[in-house]
């Protein structure tokens, strides 16, 4: 009996997985790329800020909403390595009337969402709640930019967390070799430089009025995007942030570090030795402006390369016929206002650093050579469409989100995604030998030494 109701589940659960298959959306096929997607129900609201509010209707009872506060992230407090990150972590320790305990209780039994992250630019607010305890969320979320606690003890607490990972991470091969690849592409005064030593020397500085110093300018209405997706209505929407902007309203201006888009360097290969029985290799090209027309083509060809994991060309080869590497793939990085990359990673054995290197290479200069084919560009687009789910709230606001930081305007985010389907082979090939030539790389190799990757020929360092 047991074996038949197990079957006759499964049967349900294969003609649901079908029936989706075949009825949802978006939907696309191998035989022929049919790329659909349902338009986001989009406006604007002036509501006295730098920019309009982005406000996408939907129909659930779920309210996502993202205050980005622009250029106030860690390239501001760049001469101030991990003081941003110290306050963001000490916020929800006590804010307003609440202390660090009735906070949290506070926001876990409505299931209220807020998180503070930094990125190189900016600093980024998410809020996610249903839409019954919304006003509840956003007055705790004004105490929190307005009115944090910082207890000491917890500064302290936060602070050690900070030192200990980042001492860890200088005996991890990935982490000294990214920070070794940042060192070749940003000089020591650029404010995306980062140091290990730096920060360990710093954070022990910073006493708690630093902390308040740096927090009375930070959240500022000045540098304030906001975006909602949700089943708000004007009047509503109104109303919270009249509450942000008075909350904020006495926050003085956060002077903003500002440089020219930085030049990509010249090629160069680096090892670093570390004694570990794992090697990792990260490297770079250039990269495309986030808000060019190049970056769809672009895009499409960090996937071809490296972007999606299991067949791509560089996993294809590196991995999967050479069986060099446990892992390689490549991301794109458009969308800093400072600088624009495609970087990449690869774990594999020290003894196979220098071949994996070699590899990488002359899958590029191949690439370079032969270009994209029609098939593979086909199956890139499949891809990439796919990776822009509207299937919840949260997604809808990475997707507009992202397009507000490319420069988008709002009467052109529903036709967005079809710009990929409009890149032509020779479009995407154009861009391949434009960014991925192998005379373009910056690379660095991290692990233990061997024989062969001791070596100064060819630009190599130790």
């Amino acid at each position: 009996m047991r074996k038949v109701i197990y079957f006759a589940i499964a049967i349900c659960c294969a003609a649901t997985a079908f029936y989706w298959h075949k009825h949802s959306t978006p939907t696309f096929t191998l035989d022929d790329v049919e790329m659909t997607q349902a338009p986001l129900d989009i406006m604007a609201v002036d509501e006295g800020l730098p920019e309009k509010v982005w406000c996408v209707k939907t129909n659930s009872n779920m309210v996502y909403a993202r205050l980005v506060f622009l250029g106030e992230g860690q390239r501001s407090f760049f001469q101030k390595p991990g003081l941003l990150d110290l306050i963001l972590a000490v916020l929800p320790e006590g804010a307003g009337t609440r202390d660090g305990v009735e906070l949290k209780r506070f926001l876990s039994d409505r299931s209220v969402g807020i998180s503070f992250s930094a990125s190189r630019d900016n600093i980024v607010v998410d809020v996610s709640c249903l839409k019954k305890h919304f006003h509840s969320a956003v007055g705790v979320l004004c105490d929190m930019l307005s009115s944090a606690h910082m207890p000491d003890h917890k500064i302290d607490s936060a602070r050690q967390e900070m030192i200990l990972a980042t001492q860890q991470s200088l005996s991890y091969p990935e982490a000294v070799a990214q920070e070794s690849l940042n060192n070749l592409l940003y000089a020591s005064d650029h404010p995306y430089h980062q140091s290990s030593k730096g920060l360990l020397s710093a954070l022990p500085k910073y006493a708690r009025s630093d902390l308040l110093s740096a927090y009375g300018s930070i959240f500022s209405k000045d540098h304030l995007r906001v975006t909602f997706v949700s089943s708000l209505d004007n009047t509503e929407i109104t109303q919270a942030l009249g509450q942000i902007k008075k909350a904020v309203a006495q926050k003085k201006t956060l002077p903003i570090a500002d440089a020219k888009q930085s030049v990509f360097p010249p090629a160069a290969i680096k090892f670093v030795e570390l004694d570990n029985p794992q090697s990792s290799i990260c490297f770079a090209f250039p990269g495309v402006l986030g808000s060019s027309t190049d970056v769809f083509s672009a895009s499409l060809a960090s996937d071809v390369l490296g972007g999606i994991s299991f067949v791509s060309r560089l996993f294809f080869q590196v991995r999967g016929k050479l069986g060099l590497a446990y892992h390689i793939s490549t991301q794109t990085d458009f969308d800093n206002d400072l600088f624009s990359c495609v970087a990449g990673i690869a774990g594999t054995r020290p003894e196979n650093a220098e071949k994996v290197i070699d590899a990488i290479k002359t899958e590029c200069k191949k690439l370079c050579s032969d270009g994209v084919s029609e098939e593979g560009l086909r199956l890139a687009k499949i891809r990439t469409f796919s990776k822009f789910s509207f299937t919840s709230g949260s997604n809808i606001l990475n997707f507009v989100s992202l397009l507000r930081r490319r420069g988008v305007d709002i009467g052109a985010v529903n036709s967005y995604l079809s710009n990929f389907d409009k890149v032509s082979v020779s479009d995407v090939n154009s861009i391949v030998r434009k960014l991925f030539s192998p005379e373009r790389m910056v690379l660095v190799a991290c692990g233990t030494p061997t024989k062969k990757n001791i070596n100064a020929e060819n630009g190599r360092t130790k």
